[in-house]
């Protein structure tokens, strides 16, 4: 019956309807598409820990941050109509190589059903996220982000044809009094096209480019000399609350940061908030110049901590790895990265050779 369900619910044309539709009932479970973020569904997502055994967190003010996606497709499985499953897929154009092809990432993939349940889930999301697949003929990326050391979920992807494409390294900058360096300014409308210009030809060997939420609330920032930009990156605030940290000391020291003056004001697991920066432009050699406008934005918001995700195969990634004064953030992010994974279904062999030969471009926003 699944097979049978309406494709349209998954049309990439999008839909005005406003109610959910059905796409599947048998017994007690149902399966849905729906066209809102409801209460309901935003306190799942919500009060949903991710991570894997060794590091737990929730993601806080979902609300917000799903009010900011560009083009989402949300499903849901009920079982005697308690929400205990999602997928939602944000649709989005990419870069690859020059060329612009459709993209689809896989931001949450929920499962909160009892365990004896938990059977249902892997069967009916895997039809879910099969339709959506078999749905698209265009060329089309299909593509997901899994924490490294969460096995199951990457597991599941590699049972639906996903493979891995790209390692992205976690790098963490923390400053107990960040300064600002009087060179910052926000950018300002009349400046935005130079800035997407450097963008562009910053990751013209990028794959997966796209720059959906640069600009997103004005918060791209530069550092300038002489009228000249020689960084930038766009600002996201984050607030998680850190469930579990790896290591055998790992829940003592949760018990006891929230106590701890300095080290709470960086990193209090209950309420950690920080910024994640994207679309890091810096002009050649100018790299300690760019760690400083880190932490001039971090004085601007303000807070103490921030985290970048970046492809180890970017060549920026070893420069900023190699640039000392980290701060306490590097030993809470230290080994920790997320796997890329992708269809090649879908996908022109042009698209999947470009994607494993050069570094990915992935948006911080996608991450919390």
């Amino acid at each position: 019956m699944l097979d049978k369900a309406n494709k349209a619910v998954f049309s990439t044309e999008g839909t005005s309807q406003q109610t959910s539709k059905v796409l599947f009932q048998e017994g007690d479970l149902t399966i849905s598409r729906e066209h809102e973020f409801t209460a309901e569904i935003i306190k799942f997502l919500d009060d949903t820990t991710w991570g894997t055994t060794d590091t737990l967190y929730e993601h806080k003010k979902t609300e917000e941050r799903v009010a900011q996606l560009q083009d989402p497709v949300l499903a849901t499985i009920r079982i005697d109509g308690e929400l205990g499953s999602m997928v939602v897929i944000e649709r989005r154009k990419l870069l690859v190589g020059g060329r612009e092809i459709k993209g689809y990432f896989f931001r949450y993939l929920v499962n909160q059903l009892p365990f004896r349940k938990r059977r249902l889930f892997g069967v009916y999301s895997q039809k879910v996220m099969e339709l959506i697949v078999a749905d698209e003929l265009d060329e089309a990326l299909f593509y997901a982000s899994v924490e490294a050391k969460n096995h199951r979920s990457q597991n599941f992807l590699r049972r639906l044809g996903y493979l891995e494409q790209a390692t992205v390294s976690t790098l963490g900058y923390s400053r107990f009094f960040p300064r600002r360096d009087p060179r910052m300014e926000r950018v300002g409308s009349d400046e935005k096209e130079q800035v997407l210009q450097l963008l562009k030809k910053r990751y013209s060997q990028h794959a997966l480019v796209h720059f959906s939420y640069i600009f997103q609330n004005d918060d791209y920032f530069v550092l300038k000399e002489n009228g000249e930009i020689i960084a930038g990156c766009q600002a996201h605030p984050a607030t998680w609350v850190v469930k579990n940290i790896p290591g055998k000391l790992g829940g003592l020291f949760l018990r006891w940061v929230p106590y701890i003056p300095f080290v709470r004001s960086v990193f209090n697991p209950n309420n950690f908030k920080f910024l994640t920066f994207e679309g890091i432009y810096v002009k050649e050699g100018r790299e300690r110049d760019l760690v400083k406008l880190f932490e001039s934005i971090l004085h601007h918001f303000p807070l103490k901590a921030c985290l970048i995700w970046l492809d180890i195969k970017d060549p920026l990634y070893e420069k900023l790895v190699n640039i000392g004064r980290h701060g306490l953030m590097k030993n809470f992010v230290d080994n920790a990265s997320i796997k890329i994974l992708a269809i090649p279904e879908k996908a022109s062999e042009f698209t999947m050779e470009y994607l494993q030969s050069n570094p990915v471009y992935m948006s911080t926003f996608d991450f919390i």
